[in-house]
């Protein structure tokens, strides 16, 4: 794939000189010799321009002077002194540029078009006008990362590792199979129904399967509508030779009612998680319900009613994965909760249904276990996730409203949190204590006191059309997450997390271990106090003074702090700063993990500490 790395690098090689096969040029009805456009890319997911390269098999250097690149509506030439080199290739840019004869400071021509995604007509012209090559019509609409060219054998193919400034492989794709398409959306359901599977790609084979796992080319043929009569999950994939499969479709069909009498036996899933009894039933004690409800006549019936109703009140998340990914006992997340790292990270796919019927989304993303103490399967049997968005899985960042209006709409990653020491899973501070919504409360009272804080929101959560109980996606204050909210690009930034285990998250530790070493050298007077706020004695700002820390954004943090006295606070919070300092406001302080708060905490504790 062709990233911005790329094409950096090529922008110190304006081109190489390596021999062609004639039977690539012959083959596409050129004369020996004579330049073809050999390859191009539409579409650069990093962002980098368009590219255009230009090959030549002929023994001289050919003068490009007046020689000139059209698309379907605009002419450009090349200016006085451009060359192609002997057996060789020149990659141009097709970067918009309004400037004639625009070169960038690695010597690389720009033209003044950009190339339609859609698929559009390129060709060369020498300088009287002739037509010396053309991309083929019709050209097929474009794909983000891969390029279109011609092969050895004269093919025009796809390639998705494309090759500008060298020869081209010696097989392409012919094309990629569309998508799959679902004849009913995911969403919630009372009663059963039938769901077609198609693809606008004659020819293709449909192949699914409704277990969690990926289908491949020996999964099930579709051959007939499926039938749905309770929660399922549906992942569907379209082959056809020589093309590309289509990527793989995933759609949640969730049936409240049945939920709410799950089973401790859903099909599929394992009996233990490794050492662990695994626990998915729906409580059946009707004395439970009884007492949350408060009344000795809330009957079973009653009880299915009144959670299937609140299993619609608000969205879910449907994870979709292989069950070994997560069971496994060897390598399945789950069932290894304490290990961590991109080892114990698996792809899945991730769905949010709106039970409104307004538009959610579903993308591929990776997932991990989160937490800390929240690890132990023995302590509690609910885990927290992290979703990660990478190119690896599906498109690199999630880009929706996720968390609402003022809210960021493009994340690298969600944390899935269950609060769990806040909730009656544990009921960790005493029966009757649990609240559920103290690290909520913390965070979004950081925000309304007007600091910077990371925003969240509740969903029901499912793994493979099981229901995993209510959780908690949040921000995480990364250093995405500041170029969301803050001034600057994310690489300006130095986040560092504190808890279980310190670590660096972004940049580095250099500025938090000078502001640290300041303080603990004691902060004896106001030149103290003011010189890590980048202030003079008298408190005027000093641009040759570093600014180390954001006082106001600490103070509100201290008073949240104070006022919920959660138990891991201050002890468990994120750091951030931006590096440039001429707009620095110095460290700030980001509420983090305050499920042991209000009644589960202990608000006569001194926590007054001499170390910072």
């Amino acid at each position: 794939m062709l990233t911005t790395v790329h094409t950096k690098a090529l922008r110190d090689v304006r081109c190489r000189t390596v021999s062609l096969l004639a039977v690539a040029i012959v083959g596409i009805g050129n004369s020996l010799g004579a330049p073809i456009l050999s390859e191009f890319l539409a579409d650069d997911p990093e962002g980098g321009p368009d590219w255009i390269e230009i090959a030549s098999d002929s023994a001289a250097t050919i003068d490009l002077s007046g020689w000139q690149l059209r698309d379907s509506d605009t002419t450009w030439s090349f200016p006085i002194g451009a060359s192609l080199p002997s057996r060789g290739f020149l990659v141009v840019f097709a970067s918009g540029q309004t400037e004639p004869g625009y070169q960038d400071e690695g010597g690389n021509f720009h033209t003044s078009f950009r190339i339609d995604r859609d698929g559009e007509v390129l060709a060369l012209y020498d300088p009287t006008g002739l037509q010396v090559s053309m991309v083929p019509e019709p050209v097929p609409k474009q794909l983000a990362g891969v390029s279109y060219g011609v092969t050895s054998s004269g093919n025009w193919r796809f390639f998705e590792d494309p090759t500008p400034g060298t020869p081209n492989p010696a097989k392409g794709i012919e094309g990629f199979v569309e998508e799959i398409a679902f004849s009913v959306s995911r969403g919630f359901f009372d009663d059963p129904f039938t769901v077609e599977l198609s693809s606008a790609t004659p020819d293709a084979e449909i192949r699914f399967t409704m277990n969690g796992l990926a289908p491949d080319e020996d999964s099930t043929l579709y051959e007939k509508a499926l039938d749905v009569s309770t929660t399922q999950v549906v992942r569907a994939q379209a082959f056809k030779s020589g093309y590309k499969p289509s990527p793989v479709s995933t759609a949640t069909y969730l049936f409240p009612f049945d939920v709410a009498v799950q089973s401790n036996a859903p099909e599929g899933f394992p009996a233990r998680w490794k050492s662990t009894a695994a626990d998915y039933e729906m409580d059946g004690n009707g004395g439970d319900y009884a007492k949350a409800a408060g009344s000795a006549d809330f009957t079973p019936e009653l009880a299915r009613a009144a959670i299937a109703e609140s299993l619609v009140a608000i969205p879910s998340l449907s994870i979709v994965m292989a069950n070994d990914d997560l069971f496994a006992s060897a390598d399945g997340i789950y069932s290894n909760p304490g290990s961590r790292g991109d080892r114990w990270e698996r792809p899945a796919s991730v769905e949010l249904l709106n039970p409104d019927g307004t538009k959610g989304f579903q993308i591929d993303a990776g997932i991990q276990v989160m937490g800390g103490t929240s690890r132990d399967l023995s302590f509690a049997k609910k885990l927290s996730f992290r979703l990660v968005f990478k190119r690896e899985y599906g498109p690199g960042w999630l880009e929706y409203p996720f968390f609402g209006p003022g809210g960021a709409t493009r994340f690298n990653t969600l944390p899935l949190r269950t609060n769990i020491r806040d909730s009656w899973v544990a009921e960790y501070g005493g029966f009757g204590k649990a609240l559920y919504i103290a690290d909520q409360w913390a965070k979004q009272t950081q925000l309304d006191m007007g600091q910077p804080a990371t925003r969240g929101r509740f969903v029901h959560l499912y793994l493979n059309g099981v229901y995993w109980g209510l959780y908690n996606p949040t921000e995480r204050p990364d250093a995405a997450f500041a170029e969301s909210y803050l001034p600057g690009a994310s690489e300006d930034y130095d986040v560092v997390k504190f808890c279980c285990p310190d670590r660096v998250v972004d940049g580095s530790t250099t500025m938090w271990n000078r502001l640290i070493t300041l303080c603990n050298r004691g902060l004896q007077d106001n030149a103290d106090y003011f010189s890590i706020q980048g202030r003079d004695p008298d408190g005027t700002p000093n641009p040759e003074f570093q600014t180390l820390i954001d006082v106001d954004n600490f103070i509100d943090y201290v008073i949240n702090g104070q006022y919920h006295a959660a138990g891991d606070w201050p002890g468990n919070y994120y750091v951030m700063r931006d590096g440039n300092d001429d707009r620095s406001e110095g460290f700030k302080y980001f509420t983090w993990d305050n499920d042991l708060a209000f009644v589960n905490a202990n608000i006569n504790l001194n926590k007054v500490q001499t170390d910072p």
